[in-house]
């Protein structure tokens, strides 16, 4: 998951596209985003495909980091 920083005044619930820039990550609001997923949306996922109980913290765990490495492979570099 992506974490904004709170000076950025950036509600709960606010979706928006991050940027990779040289020096860090910009943000851009956006309406709707495929690429959005919440903790809740990866835990249901996980939770629906009946993984035993003792492997869901680490599955979780798992997804989420999978989610953060793509998102940084996909996000274009802005200058």
């Amino acid at each position: 998951m992506i974490e904004v920083p709170i000076e950025f005044n950036i509600g709960p619930g606010v979706i928006v596209r991050p940027y990779r820039f040289k020096n860090g990550f910009g943000y851009e609001f956006v309406s709707k985003d495929r690429l959005h997923m919440t903790d809740d949306d990866i835990l249901a996922e996980v939770l629906r495909e009946n993984i035993p109980r003792e492997a869901v913290l680490t599955e979780f765990q798992r997804r989420r980091a999978a989610i953060e490495h793509a998102l940084n492979l996909l996000l274009p570099e802005r200058n």
